[in-house]
């Protein structure tokens, strides 16, 4: 962990290594009642089995949940009709696919995506994000996305020509807006269907392939898993097929993977398929954090070998549950996850995991190699809660601020927890060094109500502010010699 962050304590920001709080919690353990309730704070300065640092979610390999999927499967999928499909395009895909080069126009770049569109797809529908200015639970990835700096605001005409690189343009979410509303009207031009979501449009565009699939075998081109994941769960009934797939690779022998849904959902199940959902958000995605040391593969065994895992989903996939129940069911899925016991707390099985490594490890027990506390899960579920809602419902309504998220300079970031990095007595931890006893108010230790611990410079731990007197351990030690 990075040395410089800090947390306070009475009013005063101090730099905390969570090593050092390890070292501590040994340290001054003759102090604490109960390593249980120690185990219930994070003893760092975030849940670094959630995240990188205090804004920084655990990124999740999105893509292996659709290598497993894959791979359980094992099918050969027919393959559509290219003669007689309508297809629908991710707009954000399709922004990278062409190269930009300093100098064209903008409507000739337009004019480029045109003709790449209409030579590859001749029935087509194109659906763009929208790039709002307002915050969104995205804020963090576009952040960790954008991390080489934001580009600067373009005012730009058609006939203007390009001057500045295509990732510093695209970084600044209103030149993005801008191009892609200038992008759209040129494809409608060009004869194809154009839709503009008010924010991701990842449900919108696989609402258009699923409508688009009571008339006609529809193909969805796009790269993001979470795409595969909503068409398990929203494709029910469509009188033809849907299938799912990327853009083919330049120069590259392989063949792209062709997912005929209909086909896969038959195989996987249909409440497997419902709840893939909560599977994917809860193991991680762009608005929810990967838990350390759990694979989505594994996630995926789980929850084909048992329904446990689903019946916390289902708590997930309900609108009328209470915070108190995704709260529980949040934290039984991790429990879980992490191979503990059913209805064991969290913070038991936290407390449970640092006693068999350390134990079995040569090494320190690092932080993020335990599982989160009760209290961080608390607001992970929380924002699972809300993606999930958010990928069910194309006009879902919650509000950000009470479902795990804040306002931070006009940015939504997440809630780490509701509890201090460590308990008090660990942060406020004292030592003397008394060099003529620690029976007066000299003595650090004693003035602020504390025993002296082996901490202490001088005494070691043994002397007048400690249980055990000089003259208890002298009085011990003739008793032992009479018996000799």
């Amino acid at each position: 962990m990075d040395m410089k962050i800090t947390v306070k304590v009475k009013g005063e920001e101090i730099q905390v290594d969570p090593h050092l709080l390890f070292q501590r919690l040994v340290t001054a353990g003759n102090r604490s009642c109960d390593l249980s309730d120690v185990f219930k704070h994070e003893l760092c300065s975030f849940p670094t089995a959630l995240f990188d640092s205090k804004t920084v979610m655990r990124l999740a390999n999105k893509s292996s949940l659709a290598n497993a999927l894959w791979t359980t499967l094992s099918a050969e999928f027919s393959r559509p009709n290219t003669e007689e499909v309508r297809y629908v395009l991710d707009g954000g895909a399709l922004l990278h696919r062409i190269p930009w080069t300093k100098g064209n126009t903008w409507s000739s770049i337009c004019g480029q995506y045109a003709h790449y569109v209409k030579t590859r797809y001749p029935e087509v529908t194109v659906v763009f994000d929208g790039y709002t200015d307002g915050a969104t639970t995205k804020d963090c990835t576009h952040a960790r996305r954008s991390s080489q700096g934001i580009g600067a605001k373009v005012n730009f005409k058609s006939n203007m020509p390009l001057q500045m690189k295509k990732e510093d343009f695209l970084s600044n979410k209103d030149n993005k807006q801008q191009f892609v509303n200038m992008l759209g009207d040129c494809l409608k031009s060009d004869g194809n269907h154009v839709r503009h979501a008010s924010g991701d449009a990842d449900v919108l565009i696989v609402l258009t392939a699923i409508e688009s699939a009571q008339h006609h075998d529809t193909v969805l081109i796009g790269e993001d898993t979470d795409l595969l994941v909503l068409l398990f769960h929203h494709i029910k009934d469509a009188k033809n097929k849907v299938f799912f797939t990327t853009e083919p690779k330049k120069m590259s022998l392989k063949p792209t993977k062709c997912w005929d849904i209909t086909t896969a959902r038959s195989l996987l199940g249909p409440s497997l398929c419902e709840h893939l959902l909560f599977l994917h958000a809860v193991s991680g995605c762009d608005t929810t954090s990967r838990l350390y040391g759990v694979g989505k593969q594994a996630v995926l065994t789980k929850a084909r070998k048992d329904d446990f895992l689903i019946q916390q989903a289902r708590v997930f996939m309900d609108q009328t549950s209470s915070k108190e129940e995704i709260v529980k069911a949040g934290e039984r899925a991790v429990v879980h996850l992490y191979n503990g016991k059913p209805h064991e707390s969290v913070d038991v099985l936290r407390l449970q995991k640092f006693h068999d490594k350390a134990r079995s490890s040569v090494a320190v027990v690092q932080p993020h190699a335990l599982p989160p506390t009760s209290a961080a899960v608390k607001y992970h579920s929380l924002r699972v809660y809300l993606q999930v809602q958010t990928w069910m419902s194309n006009t879902c309504t919650l509000s950000p601020d009470q479902w795990g998220w804040k306002s931070v300079q006009g940015k939504l970031v997440p809630v780490l927890t509701d509890l201090p990095p460590a308990p008090q007595e660990l942060l406020d931890i004292v030592r003397c060094n008394c060099k003529s006893g620690c029976n007066t108010a000299r003595c650090t230790c004693l003035k602020n109500g504390l025993e002296c611990s082996m901490a202490c410079g001088d005494c070691k731990g043994v002397c007048e502010n400690c249980s055990v007197f000089p003259s208890d351990v002298m009085e011990e030690d003739v008793d032992d010699e009479s018996l000799l």
